[in-house]
């Protein structure tokens, strides 16, 4: 807490070019340095993704390389509150997850499998991480939401390097915005 009234007391003292120039040159970098650090980890503040990816399963490779047809869905949902469900065109006797056994039973009411229908309520007790369920068999073409409903193949996985890219470009434009203002604001005077 001292070094924030340190701060806030050292940057009442700079005169509007020195603050200009303190923003460009070390808050805004600053800034870049926190943003890709905390991005790094996987857990970026800019997060334009949804919180369900759904990839459908086409084919399944046996050990001796026998390929044979083999629809299914696999599902993964991240711990963010999220009710869903997705119905199947044959009825499903199991469901293969992510989760140990003990997980599983400490959220039993979290994720069913009833009359052709898969339900899916997230967050998950004692579990911080996404959770992917998958499902052998041919599903419908429409994933359920509470209010209403939405094409399966929006929620393909999209690619995190393309995502990696916007934020890097994003964090340039941020920095450059505070390197013009430290060049322009000198020459602004009141009047």
């Amino acid at each position: 807490m001292a070094f924030i009234e340190w701060f806030v007391n050292l940057w009442r003292r700079l005169s509007p070019e020195s603050a200009a120039s303190a923003t460009a040159h070390l808050v805004a970098p600053a800034l870049v340095v926190v943003l890709a650090i905390t991005g790094t980890s996987g857990h970026s503040p800019f997060d334009f993704t949804r919180p369900v990816s759904v990839a459908h399963l086409q084919s399944l490779v046996s050990a001796n390389g026998v390929v044979v047809s083999q629809p299914g869905v696999a599902i993964t949902i991240e711990p963010t509150s999220t009710e869903l469900a997705l119905g199947f065109r044959s009825q499903q006797s199991q469901v293969w997850t992510s989760l140990d056994s003990s997980e599983v039973q400490a959220n039993r009411s979290h994720i069913g499998l009833e009359s052709g229908m898969l339900t899916m309520t997230a967050p998950y007790i004692g579990v911080d991480g996404p959770v992917t369920v998958v499902v052998e068999g041919k599903s419908e073409d429409w994933l359920l939401f509470p209010g209403g409903a939405e094409r399966l193949s929006d929620f393909a996985p999209a690619s995190k390097r393309s995502l990696t890219l916007v934020y890097s470009v994003l964090m340039v434009c941020v920095f450059a915005f505070g390197m013009s203002i430290a060049t322009a604001l000198p020459f602004v005077r009141d009047k």
